[in-house]
């Protein structure tokens, strides 16, 4: 069965964004008028140099990134209209590029209406091409903190830990105290599970205490590691003086507004949080929406589309909105490709509650490529598999999980996929063996998925057209009275309308 991380905890911490992105999110905007100095001036000529040397979309997307953060927009025009001439440019790039002309961005599909085609294929030589281009960069400015930092970045992204670890340490040493560097240093070592190494670098930053970003990132971050930051005061004391736009204030607002809702302060939580959401980040909204969804007496957002593609892919399940959730979830995945969260709602929402299994195999292995010993995704990429009749790459995949760290939860599902892949070999004694196993864990650990088990078991009993299918599809029923997930609504629906066949199915060929 496929598996899904319940909506677990969650902390404002930094996005990991590469240095186009993070200019495009304004999470790199000056706290105030910009002041030139030399190495802004020293970092603008170098993509300057590089832009007339050798043009392509590469460069022409840092030239603009850098000249849009540091008030130039003027030196980049040619480059702005460079991407927006060639297909080929990435969404993101061309966004800036418009901005930067300021031009607006043609609707989607030509219309209002949302885009609602499935996850496309992830390639994994496309981020060895952008390794490459900035290794090539590098060459020429070995001192560029940023290029660095976008090295750590899509090493990060494509699994590849200590590489990942050794350019981000580069770029501090070249800028130990530069905003963009610290906040994509703290969520990388915390994606690392090394939160402590990631919330020491930000405690020592020198203008920790003059930047509402790096405050609302060591707030967050220590809440993420188990403690209490001690700049909680410091921080409300920069919201209480207001000398910055509420668009800086925006995720310290809500870094402090999600400790007073944990601490069971709703109405200090609901004031801080309404502030948050003045000129929000993205990171901002997504945080809300966790919030209202998990937290009682904390909610300001209500069930209306945000600017958020992860606060969006919740809302579209919670209405059971399968095609919009997926799309924003795809979305997600997109602006935050190491994370987890995005791929394995995807994958979870695309198998359980629309049968996409070609959906649900796109998500887990792309959250594979920078998560490659996560259980659940892979216990989902192995269900997939099985439901397309691809038994022996997802015996391979189940068989490559370690149970021994996984959790309960983890452990059912894969049980329930062994049965699964069993009963699709034609081996049902066996099949039904892993039913068991997944149905009694469950129920020894108070688990609502052995109740789910069941619903799946009682799916191939019906397909199979055995002798007692129907009694395990009521006893399936009545379990499932304790379901209350929008996927697994969706899932009881589906077996109540299931026609069991007459006779035996013939068992899927191994392939």
């Amino acid at each position: 069965m496929a598996a899904i991380i319940e909506d677990r905890e969650r902390r404002v911490v930094p996005r990991l964004r590469n240095f186009e992105s993070g200019v495009r999110s304004g999470e790199l905007d000056c706290l105030r008028p910009f002041e030139a100095n030399p190495f802004s001036v020293e970092m603008l000529k170098n993509v300057l140099d590089d832009w007339e040397s050798q043009p392509g979309i590469s460069v022409a997307a840092d030239l603009v990134s850098v000249a849009v953060t540091l008030g130039h927009n003027n030196v980049a025009t040619d480059a702005a209209r460079f991407l927006i001439s060639r297909a080929e440019t990435p969404p993101a790039a061309r966004s800036l590029a418009m901005q930067l002309l300021g031009e607006e961005e043609p609707p989607i599909n030509g219309g209002g209406a949302a885009l609602l085609e499935g996850p496309s294929t992830f390639v994994p030589s496309d981020l060895h091409s952008q390794i490459h281009r900035v290794r090539l960069q590098l060459h020429n400015h070995p001192l560029n903190p940023i290029l660095w930092t976008n090295l750590a970045i899509a090493y990060t992204t494509l699994g590849q830990p200590k590489q990942a670890r050794r350019a981000i340490r580069i770029a501090l040493s070249l800028a130990p105290d530069n905003r963009f560097v610290l906040r994509d240093a703290a969520r990388l070592f915390l994606h690392q599970q090394d939160g402590d190494a990631g919330h020491k670098l930000l405690v020592r930053a020198k203008n920790l205490k003059g930047d509402p970003w790096l405050l609302a990132a060591e707030i967050a971050t220590a809440g993420a590691i188990g403690k209490t930051s001690q700049f909680i005061k410091v921080g409300q004391n920069f919201l209480d003086r207001g000398i910055v736009r509420p668009q800086h204030l925006s995720e310290l607002a809500s870094a402090i507004g999600t400790e007073e809702a944990f601490s069971g302060n709703g109405k200090g939580a609901r004031k801080l949080l309404r502030r948050s959401l003045e000129e929000p980040s993205e990171n901002a909204v997504a945080q809300a929406a966790w919030l209202a969804r998990n937290v009682p007496g904390a909610a300001v957002l209500g069930a209306q589309k945000t600017i958020s593609f992860e606060a969006n892919a919740w809302l579209a399940r919670e209405a059971r909105q399968w095609r919009y959730a997926i799309l924003q979830s795809y979305h997600w995945q997109n602006d935050q490709p190491f994370s987890s969260r995005p791929a394995v709602l995807g994958s979870f929402t695309a198998c359980t509650a629309l049968e996409q299994y070609e959906d649900g195999i796109a998500f887990a292995k792309r959250g594979l490529v920078s998560n490659p010993q996560h259980a659940t995704l892979q216990n989902n990429l192995a269900f997939a598999m099985g439901h397309l009749g691809r038994i022996t790459e997802a015996q391979r995949i189940l068989d490559q999980i370690n149970l021994a760290t996984a959790d309960v939860s983890d452990r059912i599902a894969v049980n329930a996929t062994r049965g699964l892949i069993a009963f699709r070999q034609g081996e049902l004694a066996r099949g039904r063996s892993f039913y068991r196993d997944a149905i009694a864990l469950g129920e020894s650990h108070k688990d609502h998925r052995h109740a789910v088990a069941r619903l799946y078991h009682a799916f191939e009993e019906l397909r199979q057209g055995t002798a007692e299918a129907e009694r395990y599809r009521q006893e399936a029923l009545a379990a499932a009275k304790m379901l209350t997930s929008p996927e697994h609504l969706a899932l009881i629906e589906r077996l109540k309308e299931y026609k069991p066949v007459s006779t035996s199915a013939p068992a899927v060929s191994v392939t």
